[in-house]
């Protein structure tokens, strides 16, 4: 049932590392090395073309079609097409047209040829929108070799990705697939992760994948101000908007809210904004570890008695001097002082404070939750029927005979349900001889000849040569 539904509805995604290899670019230390060498830059190559055959090309298939917008997936698919794709020319294609870079340059981009296939796309319906972006091949590094990536910066990169989506309106719900989850668990991402860092420096920074949004607070203010921030003013001169952003590749599942509101978004169109943004994160059901399992815990099950919970306020801070920010508390009472630096400055805020000097360019709160139904088997008023095999698959899906929870091995003998007096009357000496004659040609299947030639390799005997069980007579439909 899994397969027929996969193949006939329409399934978009967006690759993320394992299509490749663990993390893939998470360094420019990591571009260089493996770039450095034509086999691994085949490999990356390859990957990527598989990508584009078995998914790009339904998620883009303009990229493919007749005409100039079609040229680089059709050369694609000419060079995929030759007797020896590993050749000097169809290799070079490949590469081209994938994007395999050469490295990354001084300032931290990744270079390539020109003339790649995107990888990003938009699909608008009548009720939604989803809007996937790359954030493996568009990263950049703006610190050290061994730093963690932007996951998207330039402002090419996020006007191609996230602003030539045209807005739709608070009527409808902008769905964000983001392989790297938006917004991830506080507690893994500012505390955890950092720590094993700077106890085990880089091959730390590989084992733990550090390379999440949070890490790079400039990239992640300019994604969160670019997506949310990306609508139609209303009467009222505010912008709003309704953001579901999917994720995974963190190897657990959490579930989480951005209230977002702004007065100068960062790097984004001056006005007002005030939007929402519902982070789902769920990983691969088949890659269950310890690990993994010790980080779900911690997080988002009963046993953490107080969620994450996050209050933030932002300024752009140009210069990145010290910054001097004056609060009080919600009773009015005189508060504290405090000092903020970088570009963009932020401070994190307790559940009672407020800023009044300089008024913040913009806050968020992030609030995280966890499934507390009493059963979460039991169902539930209002949610989806169970499903059930369709009628003429139901004798395939018990195991042709049986109860499904008694599946047969290769010793269970093959049964069937003797039929009665009743049975036998209805349906006459005819029937009740082929069903003989069935019951029959199954018991030479299970002879020890059939097992001794199925072992050596053997194929089966045709019907009516000398390995028949004398007296087993065929059903003529079995001919």
């Amino acid at each position: 049932m899994v397969r027929r539904a996969l193949a006939n509805t329409a399934t978009y995604m967006m690759f993320d590392d394992h299509e490749i290899t663990d993390d893939w670019f998470i360094s420019k230390k990591w571009v260089n090395e493996v770039c450095g060498t034509a086999h691994r830059r085949q490999l990356l190559g390859n990957g990527m073309a598989a990508y584009a055959v078995c998914q790009g090309w339904g998620n883009t298939p303009e990229q493919f079609a007749d005409g100039p917008r079609g040229e680089a997936g059709r050369e694609l698919l000419t060079a995929l097409a030759a007797p020896d794709h590993t050749a000097a020319g169809p290799a070079a294609v490949i590469a081209r047209r994938t994007g395999v870079p050469s490295g990354a340059d001084s300032a931290g981009r990744i270079t390539r040829q020109d003339g790649v296939l995107t990888w990003h796309y938009s699909i608008t319906w009548t009720g939604h929108q989803l809007v996937a972006v790359d954030t493996r091949t568009q990263r950049v590094f703006r610190g050290g070799s061994e730093d963690p990536p932007s996951l998207i910066y330039s402002d090419a990169a996020f006007t191609s990705m996230v602003e030539s989506a045209e807005d739709q309106g608070l009527d409808k719900v902008t769905v964000l697939l983001s392989p790297c989850p938006v917004l991830g668990d506080p507690v893994i991402e500012e505390v955890a992760q950092p720590a094993v860092r700077r106890i085990q420096g880089y091959d730390g920074q590989l084992e733990q994948d550090y390379e999440a949004w949070g890490h790079d607070p400039r990239a992640f203010e300019k994604f969160i101000a670019r997506v949310l921030g990306h609508a139609k003013p209303g009467a009222d001169g505010v912008r709003c908007r309704r953001v579901i952003s999917l994720g995974g590749d963190v190897h657990y599942g959490f579930a989480a809210r951005m209230a977002y509101r702004a007065a100068a978004p960062y790097t984004g169109a001056p006005g007002q904004v005030r939007s929402v943004l519902a982070q789902l994160t769920s990983s691969s059901l088949k890659n269950e570890t310890t690990g993994t399992l010790f980080l779900h815990h911690l997080g988002f099950n009963e046993s953490r008695v107080t969620l994450p919970h996050t209050r933030r306020a932002g300024w752009a801070n140009p210069t990145g001097k010290d910054l001097a920010v004056r609060m009080y508390n919600s009773a009015g009472e005189p508060g504290t002082s405090t000092w903020v630096r970088e570009t963009p400055a932020l401070l994190e805020l307790s559940e009672t404070a407020v800023v009044y000097s300089p008024q913040p360019e913009w806050e968020y709160e992030l609030s995280y939750f966890r499934h507390s139904d009493p059963d979460g088997t039991a169902p539930r008023p209002g949610g989806p029927a169970a499903a059930a095999a369709p009628r003429r698959h139901a004798r395939r899906a018990r195991g042709a005979h049986g109860d499904p929870r008694e599946p047969r091995g290769r010793g269970r003998p093959r049964t069937r349900p003797q039929a009665g007096p009743a049975d036998r009357t209805r349906q006459g000496p005819r029937r009740e001889h082929a069903a003989a004659g069935r019951l029959g040609a199954r018991s030479a299947h299970r002879s020890p000849r059939h097992r001794a030639r199925r072992a050596a390799g053997l194929r089966r005997p045709a019907a009516g040569s000398a390995h028949r069980v004398p007296g087993a007579r065929r059903h003529p439909a079995r001919r």
